[in-house]
């Protein structure tokens, strides 16, 4: 009778370590999947955002539109695949707080633009944290060698801000193009949570 007892348990013991081993490796193939989608949107994003210099130009034209246009729906199809609301959610209050943001002179305009900035920095990194803390070593791994890429994206999207001159309204140039790619890479790390 013990000894039956003691198969009894281990056999139960071991079933539970081989779910929770399945679990665990389920998670990591999705985890290492959303790497790869969130790589090819990243790579979707800065191509669209080259291609015209999209985020640095003000003028209304065909070519500059339809980057625009590419831009949104590229932002829709990501917002589409998020799961966690509450995230989503703080991002939408973002979104519409400074979206009313009616400044008249420019340093109304850049004081609110500094605004948002903040905000959707902030929310990057409580996303980043959140992300991070859901990964695995080799899957966190993977994310800063992601974040490392889109650090030299953005970096070398930088270079071309600096070679224009914007004169007075490069802060809002700046700021305008900034704010964008701290939203996108929000949207793309709250497809790790």
């Amino acid at each position: 009778m013990f000894k039956k007892g003691i198969s009894l348990i281990i056999t139960i013991l071991m079933a539970g370590f081989m779910t929770s081993s399945s679990i665990v490796s389920a998670k990591n193939i999705s985890y290492t999947k959303q790497t790869d989608i969130i790589s090819k949107y990243q790579a979707e994003y800065f191509n669209i955002i080259k291609r015209n210099n999209v985020l640095l130009q003000m003028e209304d034209t065909a070519k500059l539109n339809a980057d625009r246009q590419d831009l949104e729906n590229l932002f829709t199809k990501v917002k589409m695949q998020i799961t966690n609301e509450r995230y989503l959610n703080k991002y939408n209050k973002i979104q519409k707080r400074y979206s009313q943001c009616d400044g008249i002179t420019t340093i109304e305009i850049n004081t609110c633009a500094d605004k948002n900035y903040k905000a959707i920095n902030k929310l990057l990194d409580d996303v980043y944290k959140k992300a991070e803390s859901k990964l695995d070593f080799e899957n966190s791994k993977n994310l800063a060698y992601d974040e490392i890429k889109w650090e030299k994206d953005v970096e070398d999207y930088k270079k071309v801000f600096d070679s224009i001159k914007f004169g007075t309204i490069g802060t809002s140039v700046f700021y305008s193009y900034e704010i964008n790619m701290k939203e996108f890479r929000t949207l793309l790390l709250m497809l790790y949570l």
